[in-house]
């Protein structure tokens, strides 16, 4: 009789058991060491107590250096960024300046021409020297007059780091973005009274040129309103002429000025009253408003 088999083949079906994973090793763990031995003395303890003080005031002494390299970092590169934001507005209001006296000069030129049809009742042919700058103006926006940037001392203010800078020097970049905001209310000023003119002659395009006025179709009243228009309009760009002055002055005085050693108010009152002075003789008086009966 045949014996059976004691180890028996497992079934083709049957699947391996899966190898045992290696045993993961413990996650290392921060040994925190008791001291050698408890303070036995009052002479131990205040010892202990001095090293844990002087360990504490030497990471907050390193804390406070590595700020303050960090702010006089920021405080050397925003004088930089000041100083680099006022050389470019001395290059724009130099610009503006030339584009003011163009547009002055255009609008006298404009007035000069209308009063000459208000006196005659009728009128006239256009002047070949202001139909050559209205073409022009027309065709290369001279008429834009650019504005200087307040980008990096407005940023400063709105981050605070205005209060990177020392005390005088803050108090002189203060006067002189403030001359700067003066100066932007002139500038809406003449915008709007611009804006004014054209509101008042697109009554009177012509369908063929849009873009041109046909002064045929102005009555005497509707020439007296066009000329007090224009003077207001020439008495904008005088006064803002006057404004990009004074803020001409005192930004050129921060540009001369040791950051170490900046400008008095004084000194800066009177840069900026030369400078408007200057530009106020150049300008020439301001215009009167015609009366309505003036071309009777």
């Amino acid at each position: 009789m045949s014996q059976p088999d004691l180890n028996p083949l497992p079934p083709a079906n049957t699947q391996e058991p899966p190898e045992a994973s290696p045993p993961e090793e413990p996650t290392p763990m921060l040994d925190v060491h008791p001291a050698h031995h408890a303070a036995s003395t009052w002479r131990d303890f205040f010892i202990h107590i001095a090293t844990i003080v002087l360990g504490l005031l030497i990471a907050i002494g390193l804390e406070q250096a590595v700020e303050s390299l960090h702010h006089r970092h920021q405080r050397h590169q925003l004088e930089e960024d000041l100083r680099e934001e006022g050389t470019r507005n001395k290059a724009t209001i130099e610009l503006s300046f030339r584009r003011i006296d163009a547009n002055m000069r255009r609008v006298l030129d404009q007035k000069d021409y209308v009063d000459s049809m208000r006196s005659a009742h009728s009128p006239l042919p256009m002047p070949a020297q202001l139909v050559a700058d209205l073409t022009e103006q027309r065709k290369n926006a001279t008429v834009n007059i650019p504005r200087p940037s307040t980008t990096v001392w407005t940023t400063a203010r709105e981050s605070q780091l205005v209060a990177l800078l020392p005390r005088e020097l803050a108090r002189a970049y203060s006067r002189v973005y403030l001359s700067e905001s003066e100066a932007e209310a002139t500038t809406v000023a003449w915008l709007e009274a611009n804006t004014r003119v054209g509101d008042f002659t697109s009554r009177f395009g012509d369908r063929s040129r849009p873009a041109t006025v046909n002064y045929a179709h102005m009555t005497d009243q509707d020439l007296d309103q066009y000329s007090a228009l224009l003077s207001a309009l020439f008495n904008r760009l005088g006064a803002q002429k006057r404004s990009y002055a004074r803020f001409y002055g005192s930004n050129n005085v921060m540009l001369k000025a040791d950051t170490e050693r900046p400008p008095s108010e004084d000194d800066m009152a009177r840069a900026s009253g030369q400078a408007a002075t200057a530009v106020w003789n150049d300008s020439g008086p301001v215009l009167q408003t015609p009366a309505a009966n003036e071309s009777q």
